[in-house]
């Protein structure tokens, strides 16, 4: 996930419903000056920080036609930072209360 544009915000006038921008089927280049390249993305809108979850990050690939039956690896980048220090590990429902 990139925090480029609308990566990740509240929609105006409900602070609980989030936007992410999803980048997929790229990769990352080598430290320093790190990028993700290669991939595509798409928005995920009107999202509940209190209930979004691993299984809802799932659910939204599968509805982007993503194969499931690969190894899924999930990253944030902590708004502000770049990717080569910024990025943090999406892998349980723990991570998520981090990520929101």
């Amino acid at each position: 996930m990139s925090n480029s544009n609308r990566s990740l915000h509240n929609a105006a006038g409900f602070p609980n419903l989030l936007t992410i921008k999803l980048h997929h089927k790229g990769r990352f280049t080598r430290f320093s000056d790190r990028a993700y390249v290669e991939g595509d993305y798409n928005f995920i809108d009107l999202l509940d920080e209190d209930k979004f979850s691993m299984h809802e990050l799932d659910c939204s690939l599968d509805k982007f036609g993503l194969p499931s039956d690969i190894e899924r690896y999930y990253h944030f980048l902590v708004p502000g930072e770049n990717l080569d220090f910024g990025l943090r590990a999406l892998g349980s429902d723990v991570d998520v209360l981090d990520f929101s």
